[in-house]
């Protein structure tokens, strides 16, 4: 069964209709909230097919950048999908910079069936 991964603040309600779709969600910390297993700990066997989450829980405090929390996922070649409205695209992907290649954003009401879409071309 495939594995979505979520960070911290994804809506509840997309992860049930994930879960009743017949998928297993696992929550993700990204290394700030310990919120769940930590990003940069995730491996091949995990059996993480996609993670999302919203736009500020990949963007780090201080010396820090997204590379630090997202880089792993792009090793793995997971999917990443963000919570980000339309009007605030092209400054996410500015903000995530070198990052920003293959993540791919949608809005709060789009997000499960993005999710959705990734997960049925793995199938």
């Amino acid at each position: 069964m495939a594995i979505v991964g979520y960070l911290q603040g994804t809506d509840p309600q997309v992860l049930t209709r994930l879960v009743v779709s017949g998928y297993d969600t696992l929550p993700l910390s990204n290394g700030y909230d310990n919120n769940g297993k930590l990003v940069g700990h995730i491996t091949s066997r995990d059996g993480i097919r996609v993670v999302i989450g919203h736009l500020h829980k990949t963007i780090p405090v201080g010396d820090h950048s997204p590379k630090d929390i997202l880089w792993n996922l792009r090793v793995h070649r997971i999917p990443v999908v963000l919570v980000v409205e339309e009007a605030h695209r092209e400054k996410a992907t500015e903000l995530l910079a070198e990052m920003s290649d293959g993540v791919r954003y949608a809005s709060a009401d789009e997000l499960c069936d993005v999710v959705l879409e990734i997960l049925a071309e793995d199938e």
